[in-house]
């Protein structure tokens, strides 16, 4: 079967054809029995990454060996970038108000990600890229490891999460954002949708009101979408992010997620009552709030109470059977704060169970300190 190409496709989704003169090949154009009977290879062949003659080599080949980056970066210059950080002057390559298609690289080149080296084989694999064929309306990899393979403890926050733990990690941290065909005039970067194919490499999500992934060139007010020169990805301490809209409102026909979770919180696309579908990016910056605040402020109650237990064990007169008790509710205080920094989402990826482990760890502190208190009274006495 013939994909839909052009020439743009065709610098890295190369099809090889054996023609042997230019009017052979116009006269099979336009012609997909001809085409096909002149192919000698579709897609990415082994020599692409392997270099040439690479089954003679050891797989080196006797070419330039290459890899994903080559063909899924896609950098370029900007000088708003250059100007705030010299050691950061690159960003992502865009056609039009959304990331083109084959700049995976140059988004997760500044995430933590790859600054702690790693890059795209550990979860990818190469010789099998998708795991489903052609026949689906979706694009599905084929992954050698997944986020929870490493993200252990989100993964099982994650899984306590009602609702959501239905769907994906990706759902809400690599949403299709990039453009193949980059048609601006259906593109809404505010709005996190339309033309929206190829999935995002940023990761991070910024919790922030109004802070937007996609903008304009510095100092420009037009966020009308007339002019798509100079859009690009904004930085916030160096990194890419993504924004609350792209997370949980974007409109995006061809993500599997959205559809598989009837259109998510999408404005357009979602299924669900009208209260649940985000227009702005002020409302869902509320709700992850409501989500957030009662888990950092009871997490910081629990930290500086711990200290306080620290500091009064060191001078109390404590009986061998008190001082121990003490000591383990104030480690069993301690195992549930790290759990939820370890987690890191502050009650985004399950807002119950990240307030029941507070909840808890509050209640060892409390039983700790009662103990301290109550010995130092009897020793008063």
């Amino acid at each position: 079967m013939f994909q839909p190409g052009s020439s743009y496709c065709e610098i890295c989704h190369t099809w090889k054809f054996d023609f042997k003169s230019q009017d052979e090949l116009f006269a099979a154009l336009g012609d997909a029995k001809k085409l096909r009977a002149h192919t000698v290879a579709k897609g990415v062949s082994c020599e692409e990454c392997h270099g040439a003659g690479a089954h003679l080599y050891g797989a080196r080949g006797a070419g330039m060996p290459s890899n994903c980056e080559r063909c899924h970066q896609r950098f370029v210059y900007n000088a708003d970038d250059a100007a705030k950080n010299f050691k950061t002057p690159f960003n992502t390559y865009f056609k039009s108000f959304c990331p083109a298609c084959g700049t995976e690289g140059s988004q997760s080149h500044y995430t933590k990600h790859y600054q702690k080296g790693m890059r795209c084989p550990p979860c990818h694999d190469p010789h099998e890229v998708t795991s489903n064929d052609w026949a689906s309306h979706y694009t599905v990899p084929n992954l050698k490891k997944e986020c929870q393979d490493c993200h252990t403890t989100a993964a099982y926050f994650f899984s306590q999460g009602g609702t959501h733990s239905r769907n994906s990690c990706a759902s809400c941290h690599l949403p299709k954002m990039g453009s193949c065909e980059n048609f601006a005039s259906i593109q809404r970067p505010d709005l996190a949708g339309f033309d929206n194919v190829r999935r995002s490499h940023i990761w991070r999500i910024l919790v922030d009101p109004e802070k937007k992934s996609i903008n304009p060139p510095d100092g420009a007010k037009d966020r009308k979408l007339t002019n798509p020169k100079g859009w690009h990805l904004t930085k916030d301490d160096g990194r890419p992010y993504l924004d609350l809209m792209w997370t949980c409102g974007r409109t995006a026909f061809a993500d599997k997620y959205v559809v598989d979770a009837m259109g998510c919180h999408s404005p357009i696309q979602s299924k669900f009552p009208e209260s649940m579908r985000f227009k702005d990016q002020k409302t869902i910056y509320n709700k992850v709030l409501a989500w957030q605040t009662p888990v950092k402020e009871g997490y910081a109650k629990v930290i500086a109470d711990l200290t306080n237990i620290n500091d009064m064990l060191k001078v109390a007169k404590l009986s061998t059977a008190e001082r121990a008790q003490a000591q383990l509710y104030a480690e069993e205080a301690r195992i549930n704060a790290a759990k939820i920094k370890d987690d890191g989402s502050w009650g985004v990826h399950s807002p119950q169970f990240s307030k029941q482990l507070i909840s808890e760890a509050q209640t060892y502190c409390e039983q700790a300190l009662a103990i301290i208190n109550g010995a130092s009274k009897t020793a008063k006495k």
